[in-house]
């Protein structure tokens, strides 16, 4: 390619050399003749071109005779042996009218001084060799040494093809270096070995240069070398396709405009550039900007298109100064490229350091980087293996536009390090920044790094410094973070000089693991002066603490910490250990970031640990508060780091005994112990309502029960105790007075509630609960002298956290050794029986729920002392190292999903069940020794008992929760199974949300069986069950709402959600009409009542400050509804059928797989699709098999239990 344009003048000297010298006088509009071959005559029958309704034999005729403006019509295909020229400043419209040209020998199209417009569909084709280097185009511009506006204009119309197969599909060239006045629009294709050239000769850079435009329509191809060589001066406009070999577009002088349809490519091997003057010089680029000998100025401006380089080392960018030996002042001077759009496949390189990049995507992320200009947004427009530095002083936002930066594996590399100002997010939400020896993102000092939303994953954390690193700024917003060996959030150092670190936490996911022996995964680690402020965010800490600081102050004002795991370890480089706990203060440790003031600060958040979830690990002589609490929910007792004036209050969360607050009840208060209630069928006999009354109310339960409420802080919860003036009317109500000088105490009475369900020889069932009644005195608080007492509340549920003696009554004759069983949520407890054998008393740490009790045990395993009747719970429960005995013969099987190694003591008994490995993880078996491992890319999974593990099948994870039990069956499948989940609520509770999601985080589906039991598909992943449970209402809160009604159940769920507080006088109104209005904003509620951007025009008949005006312009936002027409929403006319499942659909619905098959919903009805998801969802059924009445008004319970129905598949 390059010897070809070396002799790009000479080629075009000879050509010429073919027109007589009239024909080169500019202007002159005389046909050359004289060195031309003689033109074959067409037979006189033939016509082959016509003008008007005149034809003609020739084209070359037809041209000649035609006059300014006038159309070229083909009638044939033609054959040329002559050059056919365009001069004299006329225009022709040639219409190719589905016919070609072929040109043969040397000849060609001329346009000096006129204008070729080709039209129509067809093809122009000829075959310039270079036998004689004559290297002619099939259509040639020719420019002017003065400067004169469209002096040769040519014209390529959208379904006109140009081929020459050999030489240049199209050419711009004057003799005098000017060319002014050459402009060439391509709207078809140009298919040519060498494509289009505008050479070196044309020197002018002011005035009418000349102009290439490739429209959107417009392709160039080039089958050897360049679309476009762009030597000589002029303005290229790109909006269609360049493809080339050696390059799509090489530009060394000139203005080049690059805009959003432009598509630039070559498929050459990148070679290192060859300096010359008179022809390419650079091979394996999709843009080549390379500045000629002329020295003239290169402006570059690439707003947009895909520029796509496939060859090895292919660059879709490159900058180079090709002049060799060229004086130092005249090194690509005048020179500039700037980058604004497009996507980049391929290297970016600038000798020069003339690139400029503001926008853009790109597979060289760090030569984008490096470019980049201050305020740049730049998107990968590939995966990048590689480390990518952000320099100091540059300020740049990244979108991982769905893509992957992985470090370097050859070493500890960070992926992305910042110097400088970074802003990380993904606009597609699946991209992820992972390093597999080191973090995820490393910051420097001075740095400022704002997270927007990225997955974060790093073997030694998701984002962190160094002990060097000061003054840095972190803001993460929200995102996926992953510290597989490490902290999640890390910043090390002992020994730094210089400002804090402000790392501010307003969201996000924080997953963080350990694999190192002797050390605790950790989700923020804090050792030196940093200021740390977590707003937000759910931190999941497997065998490790939340927050471990050892220095600085970290403010919690929320997030959720779930922290597992009860050992220690180290953190850091300390020689003190830690435990497993959401809030970790270490002054044993001695940080020289430490001060007086260094300490954790929390005014909310939930704080969830297997251990005490805040624990301070102190020096001997230090005297500091190092954790301070005003706030949040925890499930163990804070109460020895509260703040000044704060207490415990009434927890309201189920997963959360212990709640922080305002101490601010103005009425005195007590605990006192209830009287135990009992129920007894009347066919159970040998027990008696006393007997078990009695032992209900033994000593030692009652003692926990009643510090259990003392140490939760109901007393100072005005929730619960209520006020003095409302202690006063209740005291009033009942007749009691209050007299001048009484003290009024209202007292919390805790009890238990024994519910015996069945007693025979064998076994005992009963159903036992914690509840409190809560009653005024005037009285002795402690005696409760019922005269002077009134009860505010009775038989509300509580929450026992902590382990419990329970003393229960025996049938007559039950127990006749010393000690019986008890079996209760999957773990037997051994009970001692009195000598009498009434009554047998055993602890319970595991809440209340049904008990049963037998004569002989049945538990199948222990595990440190502890027996379990489940075997999957005894496997979840041991430790590392330790020991799981089997107390039974058994065929039961589990699955482990986590890294442990365990022994598993047969004890003489049969085991004939299987120990699997889960979904990653491998397993080795050692005689009765099981080693689970995470399993890498290639490893395998095995299992004992002569069954194996298999890759095609997936875990289902039920974790326990509070006030109930969760089970799934079975507790691995694989993809189209169907799981069943069982859901038995603890005595005073019942199901509240259950919610089932895959590996990915999306919700699956879930069909009601009834009875507590629920199925799902399973996909091809490990899927996650959780529920909540909460406390039954004791009786409908709305008296016209049975508790038998259908819509009962969807009622009390909207009242709890705040979706609905009903009507006046205690009702909701179940039968009253929905207004179009009232659906709106239940939906809003449940929604989360979300602030209209401001966006929407609300219709005139909703009025600002009318309690749906909110509701109406969020849902107008969000496409909910369009309103009624004409400007109206009509707020309070009854919603119908039809329009309720719309609104429904609009806002949670997705389309739906099946067709509704009502008679009175036509397919193209506007509910269609809505009714259809709405069968299918189980939002209603309609109203008969084959109607379902659309235009039918809804009644409120009718519209809150759609509501209802459609969430649960949320």
């Amino acid at each position: 390619m390059k010897r070809k344009f070396l002799s790009i003048l000479l080629t075009l000297a000879m050509a010429l050399t073919l027109l007589p010298t009239a024909a080169m006088a500019e202007g002159d509009s005389e046909t050359p003749a004289g060195g031309e071959p003689t033109p074959v005559e067409a037979p006189a029958a033939t016509k082959v071109a016509k003008v008007g309704e005149t034809e003609y034999a020739t084209l070359a005729e037809a041209v000649d005779a035609a006059k300014d403006g006038e159309t070229v019509t083909l009638l044939a295909d033609v054959t040329e042996l002559e050059t056919i020229s365009i001069t004299g400043g006329k225009k022709v419209d040639l219409n190719l009218n589905e016919k070609n040209i072929t040109f043969k020998a040397d000849n060609y199209f001329l346009v000096d001084n006129g204008a070729l417009n080709v039209t129509g569909k067809g093809n122009i084709t000829s075959s310039h060799g270079n036998d004689d280097n004559t290297w002619l185009p099939t259509i040639f511009a020719y420019g002017t040494s003065t400067d004169t506006a469209d002096y040769s204009v040519v014209t390529i119309g959208k379904d006109v093809v140009i081929d020459n197969q050999g030489s240049y599909g199209l050419a711009i060239w004057h003799k005098d270096y000017k060319a002014y006045g050459a402009k060439v629009i391509v709207e078809g294709t140009v298919k040519s070995t060498y494509g289009f050239t505008v050479t070196g000769n044309a020197k002018a850079t002011q005035g009418n240069i000349p102009e290439i435009t490739v429209t959107e329509s417009g392709k160039i191809v080039s089958a050897d070398g360049a679309a476009i060589y762009a030597a000589g001066y002029g303005t290229y406009n790109i909006a269609g396709t360049l493809s080339g070999t050696e390059f799509g577009i090489e530009i060394r002088a000139g203005k080049l405009n690059v805009v959003d349809t432009a598509k630039i490519s070559a498929t050459g091997n990148f070679s290192d550039p060859v300096p010359n003057g008179n022809g390419s010089t650079v091979t394996g680029a999709a843009i080549a900007v390379s500045q000629h000998t002329t020295n003239l100025p290169i402006d570059v401006n690439i707003k947009g298109g895909e520029i796509s380089e496939t060859g090895t080392n292919g660059h879709a960018l490159y900058e180079i100064d090709t002049v060799k030996d060229e004086k130092a002042e005249n090194v690509a001077k005048d020179v500039s490229i700037t980058v604004s759009g497009g996507s980049f496949n391929g290297n970016v390189y600038s000798t020069n350091n003339k690139l400029s990049i503001s926008g853009g995507a790109f597979t060289d992320l760090a030569n984008a980087v490096k470019y980049a200009a201050d305020g740049a947004t730049i998107k990968l427009a590939d995966d990048v293996n590689g480390q990518v530095v952000i320099p100091a002083g540059k300020s740049i936002t990244l979108d991982l536009n769905g893509h992957k930066v992985t470090a370097p594996t050859d070493g500890k590399y960070d992926a992305i390090i910042n110097n400088g100002t970074l802003t990380v997010t993904d606009s597609k939400k699946t991209g992820e920044i992972y390093s597999g020896k080191n973090a995820g993102i490393g910051v420097g000092a001075n740095s400022t790094t704002t997270i927007e939303y990225a997955k974060v994953t790093g073997q030694e954390g998701a984002i962190g410094g160094d002990k060097t690193v000061v003054g840095a700024t972190v803001t993460i917003k929200d995102g996926v973070f992953t510290g597989i060996d490490n902290a999640v959030v890390i910043f090390n150092g002992t020994k730094r000089e210089g400002g804090a670190n402000e790392i501010t936490i307003n969201g996000g996911t924080f997953n963080g693991t350990i694999q190192s022996s002797g050390y605790v995964a950790c989700g923020i680690y804090a050792p030196w002066k940093d200021n740390i402020t977590v707003n937000g965010g759910t931190f999941n800490i497997t065998g490790g603490a939340g927050i471990v600081a050892r220095g600085g102050q970290v403010t919690v004002n929320g997030g959720v910490f779930n922290t597992t795991g009860n050992v220690t370890g180290k953190v850091g480089d300390s020689r003190v250990v830690v435990p497993c706990a959401a809030l970790v203060f270490d002054s044993e440790a001695g940080y020289p970031g430490m001060s007086d003031d260094s300490k954790i600060s929390v005014t909310g958040g939930n704080f969830k640990s297997d251990v005490d979830a805040v624990q301070v690990i102190q020096k001997e002589d230090d005297s500091n508060k190092r954790i301070a609490i005003s706030g949040g929910y925890f499930t163990s007792d804070p109460s020895a780091y509260l703040a000044a004036g704060k207490g415990l209050v009434t927890s309201d969360q189920s997963a959360f005994a212990y709640k922080v607050g305002d101490r601010d009840t103005d009425v005195e208060t007590a605990v006192t112990a209830g009287e135990a209630t009992v129920t007894i069928p009347a066919d159970v006999s040998g027990i008696t309502e006393d007997t078990v009354k009695d032992a209900a109310n033994a000593a030692d339960t009652t003692k926990t029960l009643t510090d259990t409420v003392a140490a939760s802080g109901m007393t100072n919860d005005p929730a619960v105790v209520g006020t003095k003036k409302a202690a006063e009317t209740a005291l009033t109500a009942k007749g009691i007075p209050v007299n001048s000088g009484d003290t009024v105490t209202v007292v919390v009475q805790p009890y238990l509630e024994v519910n015996v369900k069945s007693a025979d020889a064998g076994k005992l069932t009963l159903e036992i609960s914690a509840k409190y009644n809560v009653v005024a005195t005037t009285g002795d608080p402690v005696t409760i002298n019922l005269a002077r007492t009134a009860t505010l509340k009775s038989g509300v549920p509580l929450s026992i956290n902590k382990p419990i003696e329970l003393t229960i009554a025996l049938p007559t004759g039950f127990a006749t050794a010393s000690s019986i069983y008890v079996q209760h949520k999957g773990y037997e407890y051994t009970a001692t029986v009195n000598a009498s054998g009434a009554t047998a008393t055993f602890i319970n740490p595991h809440g209340f729920s049904t008990f049963t009790v037998t004569p002989t045990a049945s538990a199948i395993a222990e595990v440190d002392g502890t027996s379990y009747t489940d075997l999957q719970k005894a496997v979840d429960a041991v430790a590392n190292n330790g020991t799981v005995k089997l107390l039974k013969d058994t065929s039961a099987n589990a699955v482990v999903s986590r890294a442990v190694k365990f022994t598993l003591d047969k004890n003489s008994k049969s085991f004939t069940g299987a120990i699997t490995a889960g979904s990653g993880y491998n397993l080795s078996v050692d005689g009765d020794v099981y080693t689970f491992t995470v399993r890498s890319s290639s490893g395998s999974s095995g299992s004992s008992g002569g069954s194996s593990s298999s890759s095609r099948r997936y875990d289902v994870s039920a974790p326990s929760v509070k006030h109930g039990d969760v089970t799934v069956s079975p507790k691995s499948a694989s993809k189209g199974d169907t799981v069943t989940i069982t859901v038995k609520p603890d005595s005073g509770y019942e199901l509240d949300t259950l919610t089932v999601k895959d590996a990915s985080g999306n919700k699956l589906k879930l069909t009601d069986k009834g009875n507590g039991k629920f199925t799902f598909t399973m996909p091809a992943s490990k899927v996650t069950v959780s529920a909540e449970f909460v406390e039954e209402q004791a009786a409908s809160i709305f008296a016209d709402v049975p508790a038998d009604a259908y819509y009962a159940k969807a009622v009390e769920w909207a009242v709890k959600k705040g979706i609905t507080n009903g009507k006046a006088n205690g009702l909701f109104g179940s039968n009253d009409p929905c207004t179009r209005g009232q659906i709106v904003t239940f939906l809003w509620r449940a929604a989360g009542s979300p602030a209209p951007k401001g966006t929407a025009k609300v219709p005139g008949d909703v009025l600002p400050g009318s309690y749906c005006y909110n509701a109406v312009a969020w849902a107008i936002e969000n496409g909910i509804t369009l309103g009624t027409g004409d400007g109206t929403f009509s707020p309070n006319a009854t919603c119908t059928r039809a329009q309720s499942v719309t609104f429904l659909y609009r806002a949670l619905g997705t389309a739906p797989t099946t067709v509704n098959g009502f008679a009175d919903v036509t397919a193209d009805a506007f509910y269609a699709d809505a009714v259809a998801w709405a069968v299918e969802s189980g939002v209603t059924n309609g109203t008969s098999a084959s109607t379902f009445s659309p235009n039918n008004g809804c009644t409120r319970a009718q519209i809150i239990t759609f509501l209802y129905r459609a969430y649960q598949g949320k």
